[in-house]
Protein backbone atom coordinates (compact mmCIF):
# COMPACT_ATOMS: atom_id res chain seq x y z
CA UNK A 1 0.00 0.00 0.00
CA UNK A 2 1.78 3.24 -0.97
CA UNK A 3 1.64 6.27 0.87
CA UNK A 4 -1.13 9.09 0.13
CA UNK A 5 -0.52 12.26 -1.68
CA UNK A 6 -1.73 15.94 -1.08
CA UNK A 7 -4.51 15.46 -3.44
CA UNK A 8 -5.47 12.33 -1.76
CA UNK A 9 -5.43 13.68 1.50
CA UNK A 10 -7.80 16.45 0.23
CA UNK A 11 -10.22 14.16 -1.31
CA UNK A 12 -10.65 12.18 1.67
CA UNK A 13 -11.17 15.36 3.43
CA UNK A 14 -14.12 16.62 1.09
CA UNK A 15 -15.57 13.44 1.23
CA UNK A 16 -15.33 13.36 5.46
CA UNK A 17 -16.67 16.76 5.41
CA UNK A 18 -19.83 15.79 3.46
CA UNK A 19 -20.57 12.83 5.69
CA UNK A 20 -20.16 15.05 8.23
CA UNK A 21 -22.41 17.13 7.57
CA UNK A 22 -25.06 14.84 6.20
CA UNK A 23 -24.94 13.07 10.16
CA UNK A 24 -25.52 16.47 11.36
CA UNK A 25 -28.26 17.04 9.07
CA UNK A 26 -30.16 13.41 9.63
CA UNK A 27 -29.10 13.63 13.64
CA UNK A 28 -31.74 16.92 14.42
CA UNK A 29 -34.08 13.94 12.52
CA UNK A 30 -33.19 11.81 15.26
CA UNK A 31 -36.44 10.02 17.15
CA UNK A 32 -37.00 10.57 20.74
CA UNK A 33 -38.41 7.31 20.74
CA UNK A 34 -38.88 3.85 18.81
CA UNK A 35 -41.12 0.84 18.52
CA UNK A 36 -39.30 -2.15 17.22
CA UNK A 37 -41.73 -4.93 15.50
CA UNK A 38 -40.60 -8.73 15.00
CA UNK A 39 -41.21 -11.74 16.24
CA UNK A 40 -38.04 -12.72 16.11
CA UNK A 41 -36.31 -11.91 19.40
CA UNK A 42 -32.22 -11.90 18.18
CA UNK A 43 -33.21 -9.35 15.47
CA UNK A 44 -34.87 -7.06 17.98
CA UNK A 45 -31.67 -7.37 19.60
CA UNK A 46 -29.71 -6.53 16.52
CA UNK A 47 -32.01 -3.92 16.01
CA UNK A 48 -31.77 -2.53 19.44
CA UNK A 49 -28.12 -2.37 19.61
CA UNK A 50 -27.57 -1.00 16.88
CA UNK A 51 -30.18 2.00 17.48
CA UNK A 52 -28.29 2.51 21.05
CA UNK A 53 -25.36 2.98 18.87
CA UNK A 54 -26.94 5.98 17.04
CA UNK A 55 -29.30 7.36 19.54
CA UNK A 56 -27.59 6.43 23.03
CA UNK A 57 -29.27 4.93 25.81
CA UNK A 58 -31.72 7.86 26.84
CA UNK A 59 -34.04 6.99 23.96
CA UNK A 60 -36.54 4.84 24.76
CA UNK A 61 -36.88 1.52 22.41
CA UNK A 62 -39.93 -0.36 22.95
CA UNK A 63 -40.73 -3.98 21.08
CA UNK A 64 -43.59 -5.67 20.45
CA UNK A 65 -43.74 -9.29 18.89
CA UNK A 66 -47.02 -8.96 17.06
CA UNK A 67 -49.15 -6.84 15.00
CA UNK A 68 -51.62 -7.04 18.08
CA UNK A 69 -48.92 -5.97 20.40
CA UNK A 70 -47.84 -3.24 18.01
CA UNK A 71 -51.05 -1.81 17.49
CA UNK A 72 -51.89 -1.89 21.88
CA UNK A 73 -48.25 -0.06 21.93
CA UNK A 74 -50.00 2.37 19.32
CA UNK A 75 -52.84 3.49 21.22
CA UNK A 76 -51.48 3.46 24.71
CA UNK A 77 -48.24 6.23 23.01
CA UNK A 78 -47.40 7.24 19.62
CA UNK A 79 -43.72 6.46 19.09
CA UNK A 80 -41.73 8.82 16.43
CA UNK A 81 -40.41 5.91 14.62
CA UNK A 82 -41.95 2.30 13.94
CA UNK A 83 -39.55 -0.36 12.81
CA UNK A 84 -40.77 -3.33 11.34
CA UNK A 85 -38.31 -6.30 11.07
CA UNK A 86 -39.18 -8.79 8.42
CA UNK A 87 -35.91 -11.24 8.42
CA UNK A 88 -37.71 -14.36 6.86
CA UNK A 89 -40.54 -14.76 10.11
CA UNK A 90 -43.48 -15.69 8.51
CA UNK A 91 -45.85 -13.76 11.42
CA UNK A 92 -44.16 -10.95 10.25
CA UNK A 93 -45.27 -9.76 6.96
CA UNK A 94 -43.85 -6.02 6.92
CA UNK A 95 -46.21 -5.05 4.16
CA UNK A 96 -49.53 -5.92 5.64
CA UNK A 97 -48.16 -4.72 9.06
CA UNK A 98 -47.46 -0.99 7.62
CA UNK A 99 -51.11 -1.03 6.27
CA UNK A 100 -52.61 -2.30 9.27
CA UNK A 101 -50.63 0.11 11.32
CA UNK A 102 -51.62 3.20 8.96
CA UNK A 103 -55.17 1.95 9.14
CA UNK A 104 -54.94 2.36 12.81
CA UNK A 105 -53.92 5.51 12.68
CA UNK A 106 -50.13 5.75 12.99
CA UNK A 107 -48.63 8.56 11.01
CA UNK A 108 -45.60 8.71 11.89
CA UNK A 109 -42.68 7.05 9.68
CA UNK A 110 -42.27 3.96 9.21
CA UNK A 111 -38.84 1.70 8.49
CA UNK A 112 -38.70 -1.54 7.16
CA UNK A 113 -35.56 -3.55 7.59
CA UNK A 114 -36.05 -7.02 5.44
CA UNK A 115 -34.61 -9.38 3.51
CA UNK A 116 -35.85 -8.27 -0.05
CA UNK A 117 -34.73 -5.04 -0.55
CA UNK A 118 -35.27 -4.93 -4.47
CA UNK A 119 -36.81 -2.36 -6.82
CA UNK A 120 -40.22 -4.45 -6.80
CA UNK A 121 -40.46 -4.95 -3.33
CA UNK A 122 -39.38 -1.10 -2.27
CA UNK A 123 -41.82 0.02 -4.17
CA UNK A 124 -44.34 -2.32 -2.64
CA UNK A 125 -43.57 -0.99 0.98
CA UNK A 126 -43.65 2.56 0.40
CA UNK A 127 -46.54 2.48 -1.62
CA UNK A 128 -47.72 0.52 0.92
CA UNK A 129 -47.18 3.24 3.29
CA UNK A 130 -43.14 2.17 4.67
CA UNK A 131 -41.36 5.47 3.83
CA UNK A 132 -37.87 3.62 3.67
CA UNK A 133 -36.88 -0.12 3.75
CA UNK A 134 -33.23 -1.37 5.34
CA UNK A 135 -31.96 -4.76 3.97
CA UNK A 136 -31.65 -6.39 6.69
CA UNK A 137 -27.25 -6.89 5.62
CA UNK A 138 -26.65 -3.19 5.46
CA UNK A 139 -28.14 -3.17 9.04
CA UNK A 140 -25.39 0.02 10.90
CA UNK A 141 -25.73 2.70 12.61
CA UNK A 142 -25.48 5.15 9.47
CA UNK A 143 -27.90 3.47 7.24
CA UNK A 144 -30.42 4.26 10.09
CA UNK A 145 -28.96 7.50 10.22
CA UNK A 146 -30.00 8.33 6.35
CA UNK A 147 -33.36 6.44 6.58
CA UNK A 148 -34.39 8.80 9.37
CA UNK A 149 -33.26 11.67 7.31
CA UNK A 150 -35.41 10.72 4.71
CA UNK A 151 -38.54 9.59 6.61
CA UNK A 152 -38.91 12.78 8.48
CA UNK A 153 -39.29 16.02 6.60
CA UNK A 154 -37.43 19.04 7.69
CA UNK A 155 -39.93 20.96 9.77
CA UNK A 156 -42.01 17.95 10.58
CA UNK A 157 -42.38 16.79 14.26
Amino acid sequence: MGRLGAADCAEATKISIKHLSAWRNARQHLPHDVLIVTDAPADAEHLTATLRVLLGYNVPIRRASSLDTALGSLAEHQPAHVFIVEMGCPSTDAESSTAELRRAGYAGPVIVVCNDSSLAARTRLITGGANDVIHKDDLCSARIAEAFGRAIKPGKK
